[in-house]
């Protein structure tokens, strides 16, 4: 639902805030999915309402999100709610060459979905994101630089049962396309990812 041109709702089924532009900038989910989503960040979609507010004269986008937190697999089945917000900004909105370029930041704030319900509302696991991407998309080439961190720990009354853990991961991608009439149909892309995983064991948590 968009009431004026600059606001706009969304309820029901939905990609996260991460997921939904990476993927514009990173084309190949074919090939590879984004980093985030591969190493499990956070759920590339989720149930949840979103409210979006483009900003003046095509600087950019502030997108408020409040999600279940179960993720497009599982039902709702516990009383934690996730919730983010992305802000995105294009720096040279007028300028042919450069209006491609974007900063993108991401915080997301949650709970991280257990397959042992009682384990889930009794301890709490929490899942925050926070993401920072460069990014250009042009007619011949796009580029994107990405970093995403991800925090998990055990919270009961307060107290930490569990030391938070973080894992890292910086992504660079970029894509070529041929010149002239090939364009359509060919295009170079390359990718490198530089993963620190968490050491944190979460499957085992009791009282």
């Amino acid at each position: 639902w968009a009431p004026t041109d600059d606001l706009s709702f969304r309820m029901g089924l939905q990609q996260t805030p991460w997921f939904d532009f990476a993927e514009t900038v990173w084309k190949y989910r074919g090939v590879q999915q984004t980093a985030g989503d591969k190493n499990k960040f956070m759920s590339s979609a989720d149930l949840g309402f979103s409210a979006n507010y483009n900003l003046p004269s095509h600087y950019g986008s502030l997108t408020a999100y409040l999600f279940n937190g179960n993720g497009y697999t599982a039902p709702e089945f516990n009383r934690f709610k996730d919730v983010a917000v992305r802000l995105q900004i294009v720096p040279l909105p007028d300028n042919e060459d450069l209006k491609g370029l974007k900063v993108t930041f991401m915080e997301y704030m949650g709970t991280k979905s257990l397959a042992d319900q009682t384990i889930q509302s009794t301890y709490p696991i929490k899942n925050n994101n926070l993401g920072l991407m460069l990014s250009y998309q042009g007619d011949m080439f796009s580029i994107g630089a990405e970093y995403l961190t991800n925090s998990t720990g055990v919270a009961k009354s307060g107290s930490v049962l569990d030391t938070t853990n973080t894992a890292n991961v910086i992504s660079i991608y970029g894509s070529v396309k041929a010149p002239g009439d090939l364009k359509e149909y060919w295009e170079l892309f390359a990718r490198m990812d530089m993963y620190t995983p968490t050491g944190a064991d979460i499957s085992n948590v009791t009282d």
